[in-house]
């Protein structure tokens, strides 16, 4: 997708709320994940009657103590010049020899993945894999990528918000999610002690959290 004049998660946020306009979604649970999360927010104050629920997972939100931000060892450094370069053949040959880089790259602690049932490690690599061709992602992954120094409005959220997060996010968005949670009324937070950015080895507890959550919130029946 051509990257808009306007990237500001308040612009994602209307464009969201056209498109469900557009296909006759009169009222949604919102998730936002990761860099998402900014114009799921924006899009639960600018438009409130269009938000059922609102679930922020691992997000990259404003911290006035501990910003998100991604680790700068020299594995890190070198995926970012790949993304930088737009390298479609340095993304590739790391995926291919050095996978772990790129996992780190990710939020993820390498060993964590290695640790994981085949299945989460499967799950993983399509991330990984997900990322290509990195010439036609890196302007996106800039965009997301792109330090949230503005607090939000987040008291002014009145839809039921359940927030996600791990101690071990290599992302460090725990802090966010905690300064959120205290300011969004009555936010639920569930943290894990580990699990990194893609949450690894934590996929049924997630969703049996929102199915609670949403169970909760009345929006789906209890015993779902």
């Amino acid at each position: 997708t051509p990257v808009p004049q306007d990237t500001s998660p308040a612009a994602q946020a209307d464009a969201l709320a056209a498109l469900l306009a557009k296909l006759n979604v009169s009222k949604a649970v919102v998730v936002g994940v990761s860099a998402g999360a900014r114009s799921a927010v924006e899009l639960s104050l600018r438009h409130p009657d269009k938000v059922a629920a609102l679930i922020l997972v691992v997000p990259a939100l404003y911290s006035p103590t501990s910003p998100v931000s991604v680790d700068v060892d020299p594995g890190n450094r070198f995926a970012l010049w790949a993304v930088n370069a737009g390298g479609d053949f340095a993304w590739w040959a790391a995926e291919t020899i050095a996978p772990s880089v790129l996992i780190r790259f990710l939020g993820v602690r390498p060993a964590l993945v290695a640790a994981a049932p085949q299945a989460e490690r499967d799950r993983v690599m399509s991330f990984v894999r997900g990322v290509e061709p990195l010439s036609l992602r890196f302007s996106g992954i800039n965009i997301d990528s792109a330090p949230e120094l503005h607090e939000q409005s987040l008291a002014d959220i009145a839809a039921p918000t359940l927030i996600v997060s791990a101690r071990d996010d290599l992302f460090n968005t725990l802090p966010a999610a905690e300064f959120a949670a205290a300011r969004i009324p009555r936010a639920q937070l569930v943290v894990y002690d580990t699990g990194g950015h893609l949450l690894v080895g934590r996929t049924q507890e997630v969703r049996t959290a929102i199915r609670t959550f949403l169970a909760g919130a009345g929006l789906v029946p209890s015993n779902h």
